[in-house]
């Protein structure tokens, strides 16, 4: 896999293609508000509705209390849909 990988960037190097740019994510805005207690919810629910909705992590456990834990309609709440 190694030897097709090289491969595969030495065809690209060779191409005269240039690759795209890796881009970060849009950094989450400052909060100064104390830490949302995370009792009840699951820690991968949490940075999964981060990642999707790009919302702070007391949004996320917020949403995912209203939600009961429900990842998809923690998402679709913070989504607006």
């Amino acid at each position: 896999m190694a030897a097709q990988a090289a491969a595969t960037r030495e065809a690209v190097m060779n191409s005269g293609a240039t690759p795209a740019p890796i881009t970060a994510a849009p950094a989450r805005p400052a909060t100064n508000e104390p830490a949302e207690s995370e009792a009840g919810i699951t820690a991968n629910h949490i940075n999964m509705v981060m990642e999707h909705t790009n919302c702070t992590r007391n949004e996320a456990i917020r949403a995912l209390k209203d939600s009961n834990d429900d990842m998809i309609n923690a998402v679709m709440k913070l989504s607006g849909n």
